[in-house]
């Protein structure tokens, strides 16, 4: 579940940035999901702060999975 969640995050992330155009974004109504609602440090947004999170996941399942092949 953090692969298909990290993946989600990036696309999240690219649309904010504006590299995915506005044609193919799927909020229509209400707030736009482009919209950046909290920026921190002039960087960190919420979509940066959920990749980071399903990384961080995503790396600790890898490692755990590791060690308990040994």
């Amino acid at each position: 579940m953090a692969l298909p969640g990290l993946l989600f995050a990036l696309f999240h992330v690219l649309l904010v940035a504006g590299v995915i155009p506005e044609n193919i974004q799927p909020c229509t109504q209400g707030v736009p999901c482009s919209e950046t609602v909290i920026e921190w440090f002039g960087f960190v947004t919420i979509p940066l702060l959920s990749v980071v999170a399903f990384s961080t996941i995503a790396a600790l399942l890898i490692v755990a999975h590791l060690r308990g092949s040994q």
